[in-house]
């Protein structure tokens, strides 16, 4: 019986019989899954068993021991013995002690024996299979394993020993989470009271320098004040706001351990008393080196009487390479000196002075900030101006200040009355160059019931 076109064959086997009968009977022994090929006893006999031993082994004659122990010898340990015997108790006492045949196939067959006994066959032959698959990849795990542990030098022992080793690190990771924890805690607590005694000594030196000459009074908290919403308006962080107001605190130290008379005899000239005022912050930033925390202050306070076109001192230093907290200063001191320390001028008069010093002796950013901070914190409610946009502007309109470039020049000057001409200038300027948002306006009678949308009429 041939197997059919297009079958896969899993097995070869071969039938031993001298009877060609026989032969014909039996090769449909598991058809389609076994292809066999005939062996007579004699050519056994005679040539003994060369070839391999195929899977399936069909011995229908009776055989000499010889050649049944060769069988046994040769057999691989996935085949398997079928014994064709005519009646019970006829399989050889070779096979029998071999613990073969697998299987006995009665003779003569027909196609219910060969079907159940072939059901018998295939499946020793597939759980054969399977052992020697896992007998294959069990060596093959071991030699991969084997060649693990060559390349890396490693055993089960070392294995544990690093594992162990691991636990130990990532226990004592915790450890010291646990304990960056705890000092990060007490450390804010500390944090905490050095800023709380920073604060205090902060109040305490000007306090002591406002005792001494009662016309300071009042001016170091107002300049910080002043300092503070200058920088928060030009969008420095919380921490340099800080710095700057400690610093407008403390810019008047340098006037400590001098004597009263320097400050108060009228007789003293006036060139004199002016040199000496010039180096209160130099002495006022070296004496506030010397404590760790007010280093930052210290520079902003040494810088305040710098000038942006290069003329102040102690360095001339120009423009942008003045700290910017030193320019806020300058603006903030100079503004509550003349307002309200000594009462000489009104918050707008203060800024038209200073206006007319701004690009050589102050940033025009800062004094348009500073207009800004007046007009939240007006004196009189009449020193109120109108800030508007550049493209709100319409001719007519009253500058309450001038517009200055970024470099300081100025390109219109305050109390201008704006006409066509100034504004389309201005914005043709802003495309090229951006000028500061808004534009502070007079509020001149009827300006602000024109600048106030009108509802249409019923």
């Amino acid at each position: 019986m041939e197997p059919m076109a297009g079958t896969r064959l899993k097995w070869q086997g071969c039938i031993v019989t001298d009877e060609p009968e026989r032969a014909a009977a039996l090769s449909g022994f598991g058809a389609p899954e076994v292809r066999y090929r005939t062996v007579s006893v004699q050519a056994l006999v005679s040539g003994g068993m060369s070839d391999p031993i195929p899977s399936v082994v069909l011995i229908a004659d009776a055989l000499p021991p010889e050649i049944d122990c060769e069988i046994v010898r040769k057999m691989n340990p996935g085949s398997v013995v079928v014994q064709v015997v005519s009646e019970r108790g006829a399989v050889p006492p070779v096979m029998a002690d071999a613990q073969y045949p697998d299987a006995v196939v009665y003779y003569p067959v027909d196609d219910k024996i060969l079907s159940w006994t072939w059901g018998t066959v295939r499946r020793l032959l597939v759980r054969q299979r399977v052992e020697d698959d896992t007998r294959v990849l069990l060596q093959k795990a071991k030699t991969a394993l084997s060649a693990y542990r060559r390349r890396n030098g490693r055993s089960d022992a070392t294995t544990l020993k690093e594992r162990e080793m691991l636990q130990h690190s990532l226990k004592q990771i915790t450890l010291m989470t646990e304990e960056r924890d705890r000092l990060e805690e007490k450390l804010a607590g500390v944090l905490k009271k050095q800023l709380a005694d920073t604060d205090r000594l902060v109040d305490l030196l000007p306090d002591f320098l406002e005792s001494r000459w009662p016309t300071h009074r009042g001016h170091s908290r107002k300049t910080q004040e002043i300092a503070v919403s200058l920088s928060h308006h030009l969008g420095m962080s919380e921490a340099m706001q800080r710095v700057i107001g400690n610093a407008a605190r403390l810019h008047d130290i340098g006037l400590l351990g001098v004597t009263d008379p320097l400050l108060s005899d009228a007789d003293l000239e006036d060139r004199a008393k002016q040199q000496f005022l010039a180096g209160a912050p130099e002495r006022a930033a070296r004496f506030l080196e010397g404590f760790s925390q007010f280093r930052e202050e210290a520079q902003l306070i040494r810088y305040m009487r710098e000038h942006v076109d290069g003329t102040g001192l102690p360095k001339g230093l120009k423009g942008k390479r003045i700290p910017l907290g030193s320019r806020i200063l300058a603006v903030s001191e100079f503004f509550d000196e003349r307002v309200n320390r000594n009462e000489q001028m009104s918050g707008p008069e203060a800024l038209a002075l200073m206006e007319s010093l701004t690009g050589t002796r102050f940033d025009p950013r800062v004094i348009h900030a500073l207009h800004q901070y007046l007009n939240r914190h007006p004196a009189h409610p009449d020193d109120r101006t109108l800030e508007l946009k550049l493209y709100e502007l319409k001719p007519g309109m009253r500058l309450a200040t001038g517009i200055f470039a970024e470099s300081g020049a100025k390109l219109v000057a305050g109390d201008t009355v704006l006409t066509e001409a100034a504004i389309a200038h201005l914005a043709k300027y802003n495309q090229d160059s951006p000028l500061e948002e808004m534009v502070f306006i007079r509020v001149e009678h009827g300006l602000q019931e024109a600048m106030q949308p009108h509802d249409g009429g019923m």
